[in-house]
């Protein structure tokens, strides 16, 4: 495993109700990953709804329901959130809190550093593909201090002008 050989590990949220699907991990293979200690396996939610549109009960459930379904498949504590989208309110961020969780990520190209709120820490997205080698996850995390303006600039710029936005490129 390549993890293995570099001496590095992973975290990888995943979406609880996605788990068996086609195309997805099975919760077999989910828990020989975890077993292997170079993988751990967090929540990104139920259903990966978006946080922003949802309130009380639908909110609860859809954070607190992926921590229990972590929690009694993977026999270990759900500690770490990612907010789908990276997109959060405070009722999330409460919610978060509430469940047990010790921190929540959204999706910036920043890196956390020690005064940051923990529910709403940066991270640096590896987004599913097989474009991703080494050598680009080097860059992401070498470059953030570039890419995190960036990437904002892009997205700001996507509200109103999508077509111009896919014109910037960030490894």
């Amino acid at each position: 495993m390549i993890l293995q050989k570099y001496n590095m590990r992973a975290t990888v949220f995943i979406v609880t109700d996605h788990i068996g699907m086609k195309d997805y991990l099975t919760w077999d293979l989910v828990r020989a990953l975890q077993a292997g200690g170079f993988m751990d396996f967090e929540s990104h939610t139920m259903s990966y709804k978006d946080l922003t549109t949802l309130k009380g009960d639908k909110l609860w459930n859809e954070i607190y329901g992926s921590k229990q379904a972590i929690e009694w498949s993977l026999q270990k504590p759900a500690k770490f959130i990612a907010y789908p989208d990276g997109k959060y309110t405070v009722a999330a961020e409460e919610t978060s809190k509430e469940c047990g969780f010790r921190a929540g990520f959204i999706e910036d190209y920043g890196l956390a550093v020690n005064d940051s709120d923990n529910y709403i820490l940066t991270r640096i997205p590896i987004l599913g593909s097989n474009s991703h080698t080494l050598l680009r996850f080097q860059l992401r995390l070498k470059g953030s201090p570039i890419f995190a303006p960036l990437h904002r600039f892009k997205m700001d710029i996507a509200e109103g002008n999508p077509e111009v936005a896919d014109l910037i490129f960030i490894p």
